[in-house]
């Protein structure tokens, strides 16, 4: 299927987002000062509480979407919407949804029954709790706009087997934070989920911002990610047969956090700005990812490859493949590495330019000690970019000619080779 959504497509969504209040038949109020008791649901008679007013929801549809406007306050208990709604609060971050402490703020979908869908814009969830989270949407359609998650506690917002390729789900200008004093372990979690991040912020005392999980088909961009002072912090990370695809996105992480490599030969695993386990379940595509208009810096790798998993089926060549051009990367220790693991690992196509995925190049790799590590069997195609210390720029590339076994980085094209791999 198709990753990438059209600019037509995404402003159509949203579009759609903005208009849907709008053109509904009917709208239901609620209002702190409202009553549930003997409130009606009017703007002159709102209900007090927002759980009440979605299980009454009925009384604005008027045979279409009910839309739930929700006056600004602090509504504490947590909420279970089994049913398609849209709720909109009355401006940026106001309502604010705080949790009553034992489960997710905000819980959305109907278990065996027909998906639901919940369009939702203007309002902060507040999970409050290091042990619990925010927005938990199972089995279900979401939009979400202009949304706050604060305190993200365990995790802000986690969808699994949401969206569709008729109908993904998006997070459109919204943001994800703690207070800086409590560690949130992931931020936003996709499995099994299909739809487009935009216009993100995410970020301070967050361990993993973003989790994408495999069979995910994910367009994150135009976001700003800063990533955990904590040594095995990562931006994005990536793992199983997801589908992703990156694009003018900041990840950055603050000068003084803590180091996962302190010494060469490098971790075993790669913390970085984008983390990607490109091993693979020999029954499922292979994880792929494109990315473009990258910036990291502050991750001991600004992105990391990790090669693990078994080989594809007989017959099946499909393998991992890793594109990125017009990005700028810096690490601590690397801009990239690429690690391999056990000879049963499948062979992963990185492209960092001129390659066989269509890379342009364009890339900068800055500071640390090397540019592009490549501690795989496998050679990486990396023509037309720019090196921090390009006169001695083989000497910041760890591959190959460093270590008998290694495949090479290719930053020139060989004699007689027109193309690459």
């Amino acid at each position: 299927m198709s990753l990438i959504l059209s600019p037509r497509r995404q402003v159509f969504l949203a579009l759609l987002i903005s208009a849907l209040p709008s053109v509904a038949a009917a709208e239901c109020h609620v209002d702190p000062a409202g009553s549930d008791r003997v409130g009606d649901g009017s703007l002159s008679r709102p209900w007090a509480t927002l759980q009440h007013g979605i299980d009454h929801a009925d009384a604005c549809a008027s045979g279409g979407l009910p839309v739930l406007r929700v006056a600004s306050g602090t509504y504490v208990g947590d909420v279970v919407i089994t049913r398609s709604i849209a709720i909109v609060g009355e401006s940026d971050g106001h309502p604010v949804l705080r949790g009553a402490g034992t489960g997710p703020v905000v819980s959305v979908g109907s278990g065996a029954g027909a998906p639901v869908t919940l369009w939702m814009k203007n309002a902060r969830i507040e999970a409050g709790a290091e042990s619990t989270s925010g927005l938990v949407a199972d089995h279900a359609g979401l939009h979400l706009t202009r949304m706050q998650f604060y305190r993200a506690g365990s995790f802000a917002v986690m969808l699994h087997d949401v969206g569709s390729a008729a109908d993904p789900f998006t997070i459109v200008d919204s943001s994800i934070d703690t207070d800086g004093m409590l560690y949130a372990d992931v931020g936003l979690t996709l499995d099994r989920a299909i739809g487009l991040v935009s216009g993100l912020y995410a970020g301070d005392y967050i361990d993993h911002v973003i989790d994408i999980l495999p069979s995910s088909h994910v367009t994150i961009r135009d976001s700003v990610i800063v990533g955990s002072p904590i040594d095995y912090a990562d931006g994005i990370r990536i793992s199983g047969n997801a589908e992703v695809a990156i694009e003018d996105v900041s990840i950055q992480r603050p000068s003084w956090a803590e180091d996962a490599f302190a010494t060469w030969p490098l971790h075993n695993y790669p913390y970085a700005g984008v983390e990607i386990s490109a091993g693979r379940d020999p029954h499922a595509a292979p994880v792929s990812v494109r990315i473009r208009g990258l910036a990291t810096s502050g991750f001991d790798c600004g992105v990391g490859i990790h090669v693990e998993g078994t080989p594809s089926l007989e017959g099946d060549s499909r393998v991992p493949t890793i594109a990125i051009e017009s990005s700028l990367i810096e690490g601590r220790t690397a801009a990239l590495m690429a690690l391999w693991t056990g000879e049963d690992a499948p062979q992963a196509i990185v492209d960092l330019g001129g390659g066989a995925l269509g890379s342009v190049g364009e890339n900068y790799f800055g500071a640390g000690a090397w540019s592009v590590a490549n501690l795989t069997p496998y050679d990486i195609a990396a023509f037309g970019n720019g090196w921090a210390g390009a006169a001695d720029m083989e000497a910041r590339i760890w591959d190959g000619a460093d270590s008998p076994g290694l495949g090479r980085v290719r930053t020139q094209r060989l004699v007689g080779v027109s193309s690459f791999p």
